[in-house]
């Protein structure tokens, strides 16, 4: 006696075999399709964001309003600004400039950056320095004082009373890129220019 199929069951077979491999298709194409959707994972948030700059440069300022300094009466600070750029001995070098309440000169410090999952950044001269979240973007930054030291001296070596410190309404700050036109006018009118 011979089993096999007849040609009925063998078009069925076919059948059944052409919809197993479409669904195998389309869970394939449904892994792929979900992959692509998942966030990248960046290696250095720090060399990430650099190389968005231009020369490997970015510039970040916020100018808070009367209305959010009204609504925030314990915020210090009323302007800042903020330059990044590929370090020469460090991944990355920067200049903070920090206008605040009652004081109309422009404060400014420097240091380096290192990325340790956020951004660290230390002021020369043990002048404290800040952090920048890791999810930074060319577009936004969010720096974060508490974070490692909370406290920027503004001193730079000399010393002196010139301290942005984590306060009530001093702690986080969020800057928006600019040109770097902006951070060089504010490294003239500090008397810094790097």
């Amino acid at each position: 006696m011979k089993l096999g199929m007849n040609g009925r069951d063998r078009g069925r077979g076919r059948a059944l075999l052409a919809i197993r491999a479409g669904l195998a298709f389309a869970s394939l194409a449904v892994a792929v399709t979900a992959a692509a959707a998942q966030p990248e994972r960046r290696g250095d948030p720090l060399r990430d964001l650099l190389s968005a700059g231009t020369s490997g440069r970015l510039c970040y300022a916020r100018s808070y309003q009367a209305d959010h300094l009204a609504e925030h009466p314990q915020q210090r600070v009323t302007t800042m600004t903020l330059s990044l750029k590929r370090g020469r001995a460090s991944p990355a070098e920067f200049q903070i400039f920090v206008t605040v309440r009652g004081d109309r000169d422009l404060w400014s410090a420097g240091g380096e950056c290192q990325a340790s999952g956020s951004i660290v950044c230390s002021v020369e001269c043990d002048g404290g320095g800040f952090s920048i979240a890791g999810n930074a973007t060319p577009q936004a930054v969010l720096l974060n004082l508490e974070q490692p030291h909370g406290r920027i001296s503004m001193n730079g070596c000399d010393g002196g009373e010139r301290e942005v410190e984590a306060g009530a309404d001093d702690r986080r700050f969020r800057l928006d890129r600019v040109a770097n036109a902006v951070c060089d006018a504010a490294a003239r009118r500090a008397g810094s220019a790097r």
